[in-house]
């Protein structure tokens, strides 16, 4: 039996040897031909070569340019191009931004949009050039004050943004569910960020405020009364604020933690603000949710601005230009 499958396969292997020297006998001819024409024709051959792939590569940076520049298209094949084709989106001081990252990022956001059943922005790619403008600012002002972003920075933000989704690998599936992005990835783009806190941190006023907030304007007289008279100012927030999260407190915002102009404070407030200096009180500050008094516990000097109005007034150092709108 054994004898018989052996014979079987040596009939086999002689079938494909001659199968083989067949094909070649055939090929052979037209190999030898093909070579002496392309001896005989090498520099024409190599120069219409030459031509044929500089005007393929130029015919794809056309559609790229138009897919980037007119129709801000960022599909797999998009992203594939920009690999090829670095072409530039905008520039912002001596740091020149380019169509990988703003694409990259238009998928990160539509991938997060569609996962959480948003709308994507009209003017997305310009909402994102905007903040790729603003991180080169930030880093490059960044890097004129000695302010340097380390791995330690870089490892305690990404500790802090997965403590409330897990572990690693839990935090790793749900940034590639909801963004599409890897942690590696993620790290990178909180680089600027955390340099920019940075900045804010150090060189930026900041506060520690108590608040009142009373709707009825009548009590809210008695309780501006009091305080000008001497009362506990926390005392009173305990008693009489409306503000939830800060009566049990004493009217401290924020659980006491900095608060900085771009906080999110109510606008009313926030103009108030600036006018108080450490243990100033407020009058009192009419909103649409009432009436508010405030006290500055704390102040530091530094920078009495927004961040988004920082940003602005570097432009004047760092131009900006922008080829995508």
């Amino acid at each position: 039996m054994f004898k018989r499958i052996l014979d079987f396969i040596r009939k086999i292997e002689k079938f494909f040897l001659r199968l083989i020297l067949v094909v070649s006998a055939w090929i052979t001819p037209i190999f030898r031909k093909v070579a002496s024409f392309c001896s005989a024709n090498k520099k024409a051959i190599l120069k219409n070569s030459l031509i044929s792939i500089v005007a393929l590569y130029v015919i794809g940076g056309v559609a790229f340019g138009i897919r980037l520049y007119a129709q801000q298209k960022s599909e797999p094949i998009d992203l594939l191009a920009s690999d090829i084709y670095p072409f530039p989106v905008a520039s912002a001081g001596r740091s020149i931004l380019f169509s990988k990252e703003l694409l990259n990022k238009m998928v990160w956001a539509k991938t997060f949009a569609l996962k959480t059943q948003n709308e994507v922005s009209t003017n997305l790619a310009g909402k994102i050039i905007d903040d790729m403008v603003s991180d080169a600012i930030g880093m490059q002002q960044a890097d004129r004050l000695g302010m340097r972003v380390y791995q330690k920075d870089i490892d305690d933000r990404f500790d802090y943004v997965i403590s409330g989704i897990g572990t690693q690998d839990q935090a790793s599936q749900y940034v590639q569910e909801y963004y599409g992005m890897t942690l590696d990835q993620l790290k990178k783009q909180a680089i600027p960020k955390i340099a920019l806190e940075k900045i804010k941190d150090e060189k930026f006023v900041k506060y520690k405020i108590r608040h009142i907030l009373i709707t009825d304007s009548k009590k809210a007289e008695e309780v501006a009364k009091k305080i000008s008279d001497g009362q506990n100012f926390a005392d009173l927030a305990k008693e009489y604020s409306e503000d939830t999260t800060s009566k049990d407190s004493g009217g401290l915002l924020a659980d006491g933690e900095y608060i900085y102009l771009d906080s999110g404070l109510i606008p009313e407030v926030q103009a108030a603000l600036v006018k108080l200096q450490t243990n100033e009180v407020s009058p009192i500050i009419k909103s649409s949710m009432g009436n508010h008094i405030i006290k500055v516990e704390e102040k530091s000097d530094g920078i009495m601005e927004t961040m988004d109005d920082w940003i602005a007034g570097l432009k004047k150092d760092f131009p900006v230009r922008v080829w995508i709108k």
